[in-house]
């Protein structure tokens, strides 16, 4: 198992003393998409390990309620305080075309509108504040906002990103 064919889905926060009932914080927009799964994957000691449920129901709009088979007491429970739980990527649910995940992007070509083409994307930063496409250019990187203001259309199919972005930002990481 590779980490990189698995998506965050969310972490493990906190847990019930009397029932060992997990709670998990979801990664996502939609936690509701991810609660047909009999399995979750746990990042214990940076290997991915898994677990099988024995219920799952969602926690308000931002996570879940977890019991794990084998994990039903909260000595057990306890333990797995602050792991991040992981499902496979084909497990991912399905966007529509004005949508993508991150780890979809890298490899597209960023094209700003005045600029013309500036090279592809090799990765991906999510930070706490603005999300970061690291592109290529000219042979060197370049560190583009993904903000909604600067993207102007996805294609999908050519793999390209289409921006406007502002004056001088590619003399800015120069």
């Amino acid at each position: 198992m590779e980490k990189n064919d698995f998506f965050l889905l969310g972490k493990i926060t906190k847990f019930n003393k009397k029932t060992a009932e997990l709670v998990i914080v979801a990664d996502t927009d939609n936690a509701g998409d991810y609660l047909d799964n009999p399995v979750l994957f746990l990042d214990i000691d940076g290997g991915l390990v898994p677990f099988f449920v024995q219920e799952l129901r969602l926690r308000g709009n931002d996570g879940f309620y977890a019991l794990l088979e084998d994990f039903t007491n909260s000595e057990k429970a306890q333990t797995l305080i602050g792991c991040n739980v992981y499902l496979p990527v084909d497990k991912l649910a399905a966007l529509d075309d004005n949508h993508f995940y991150y780890h979809d992007i890298v490899g597209f070509t960023v094209v700003d509108q005045q600029a013309g083409e500036l090279g592809k994307i090799i990765q991906v930063f999510e930070g706490a504040e603005q999300v970061l496409l690291k592109v290529l250019f000219r042979g060197r990187e370049l560190l583009i906002p993904l903000v909604d203001q600067f993207l102007v259309k996805v294609n999908k199919r050519k793999k390209v990103l289409i921006m406007d972005l502002p004056e001088g930002l590619t003399e800015l990481n120069s």
